[in-house]
């Protein structure tokens, strides 16, 4: 005869197991995207980064435009998010070198610097330009544009 512990015991040790069933039957979930964040400012780079993670984006983080590179070389990289004003290679030059690679590459250059910069990353290829101060929802639009066919409209 089953005392009203071993019941507990039973029915406690059964919503584990289907605890644990739940959990091994659904796979995390995939990122919605590969961005790599070229930012030299590190506390701009630390909220980019946690802006697209929290979106649900896989996200790689560059101090300048020469990590950014070896980054992009070692990684699939589905978007690139990176200032203009950098050390060791400015944004300019890494999208450049990026689209000399690669053309279809999709990349938002971001800088608070005036929009001569980013009229010359625009003709360098960057498919969109942002002025800083930026906030959650154009970063978040602008990648997620980043990862649509060009010339497609949402």
């Amino acid at each position: 005869m089953a005392t009203l512990a071993d019941t507990s015991s039973d029915r406690r040790r059964d919503s584990q197991a289907g605890e644990i069933d739940l959990m091994k039957s659904s796979p995390p979930p995939e990122p919605m995207a590969q961005v790599l964040v070229a930012e030299d400012h590190q506390a701009l780079q630390i909220l980019y980064g946690t802006i697209l993670r929290e979106a649900g984006h896989d996200v790689y983080l560059a101090d300048n435009g020469e990590q950014a590179m070896r980054l992009f070389l070692r990684h699939p990289i589905d978007v690139i998010v990176t200032d203009i004003r950098m050390p060791r290679g400015s944004g300019i030059e890494l999208i450049a070198a990026v689209k000399g690679l690669f053309p279809d590459a999709s990349i938002v250059a971001i800088s608070g610097h005036g929009p001569e910069q980013l009229e010359i990353a625009k003709r360098e290829g960057a498919r969109t330009v942002l002025t800083k101060p930026i906030d959650r929802a154009v970063l978040l639009r602008a990648v997620d544009d980043a990862t649509r066919p060009p010339n497609t409209v949402r």
